[in-house]
């Protein structure tokens, strides 16, 4: 049997195509890679930037919400400014009294104002006793205080009225003011009202009224003042009545005859009741006795008076001195009913009053 050899041919396959292929594959992967990085790169850039965008236009959005009514609010409301007003007295002479008023304007802007016109009635207990009327025009200076003083006259002719107002008021001193400041700006004014109302209150008969009982010494017998009382009276173009109660007291078991009061009072060293009353009134023993008396004041000593309580820093040294005159066994003596002096307040006007205005820019 004969053998039969098939001879194959030898096949050989070369890396070179093989690698060659791999390289070209994975550079087009890179490539791929590469362009899909270069266009997430352009994207992520386009986002920052439109992002940017919105948060710059979100951040202009909110400026001109936040800006747009504050500067409306300058142009067309403005700033508060505080405005002050301090009023006092100034020199009295016999016919006037200085009333001294001083208006402060606090400007808290970098920009000038100017105060054209300042204009008020005074009113003391619904009398009207100054009247002004002010147009200098002034600077309102930028970032800081500015002062004008205004001075204006009591006629002093008006100080039996306020006196006699004074009474009727139970003694209140309504001190009231009404007017205007004007300012203005480069294109308009803007009047604003200003007014205010305090009062004073004091009492001149106040040491008049006793009612802690005390002892009296007359000659050789005691007697006890229990209480006094005194209140105004009627009032005239010449007096001011004053009317007093007191009771005394008698421990003596014998009476005691009063022929005789004597009054006088002085404010600051004046003297505006000076009254002698010649009434018998008999004090019976061991017995209360409640007596009346009527004294005036004199009207005229008014005015010399409140230029003395000015010149005191409003000031008034109140004196009073009752004194009686009695028979005691046969003689007589003279005895202190009761005598007391104080220092009284009397500041009809004082103090500061502030008030807050806006003012526009424009």
């Amino acid at each position: 049997m004969n053998a039969v050899f098939c001879v194959f041919p030898r096949i050989q396959v070369s890396n070179t195509v093989s690698k060659q292929s791999n390289t070209s594959g994975l550079f087009s992967v890179n490539l791929r890679i590469e362009n899909a990085d270069s266009h997430i790169q352009a994207q992520n850039m386009r986002l920052v930037k439109l992002l940017k965008k919105t948060t710059l236009l979100k951040i202009l959005v909110m400026a001109l919400i936040i800006l747009v009514p504050i500067f409306s609010f300058y142009l067309f409301v403005g700033p508060e400014f505080e405005i002050s007003i301090s009023q006092t007295w100034g020199r009295a002479t016999h016919d006037t009294t200085e009333i001294k008023t001083l208006v402060a304007v606090n400007n808290p802007t970098p920009l000038s104002r100017w105060l054209k016109k300042i204009e008020f009635d005074l009113y003391i207990n619904d009398l009207k006793i100054a009247s002004e009327v002010s147009e200098k025009n002034v600077e309102v200076k930028p970032m800081g205080k500015t002062e004008t003083e205004l001075t204006s006259f009591l006629n002093n002719s008006k100080i039996l009225d306020l006196w006699v107002s004074y009474l009727d008021k139970s003694n209140f001193f309504d001190v009231r003011l009404d007017g205007n400041v004007t300012f203005s700006s480069a294109v308009r004014e803007l009047m604003i009202p200003i007014s205010y109302e305090t009062y004073a209150h004091t009492n001149l008969l106040e040491l008049l009224n006793i009612h802690d009982p005390r002892d009296i010494r007359v000659g050789p017998a005691d007697l006890k003042l229990k209480s006094l009382t005194s209140i105004w009276g009627d009032v005239t173009t010449d007096q001011t009545g004053i009317n007093s109660a007191v009771e005394i007291y008698n421990p003596s078991n014998y009476t005691i005859k009063i022929t005789k009061v004597n009054c006088t009072m002085e404010m600051n060293g004046i003297k505006l009741v000076e009254n002698a009353v010649s009434k018998t009134i008999n004090l019976m023993a061991s017995r209360g006795t409640n007596v009346s008396f009527t004294w005036t004041l004199n009207n005229a000593m008014l005015n010399e008076w409140w230029r003395m309580h000015l010149e005191n820093d409003q000031i008034t040294r109140v004196a009073f001195n009752l004194r009686g005159t009695a028979m005691v066994a046969g003689a007589e003596y003279s005895f202190p009913f009761a005598e007391a002096a104080e220092d009284v307040s009397i500041r009809i006007l004082s103090g500061t009053i502030s008030f807050g205005y806006y003012v526009p820019v424009l």
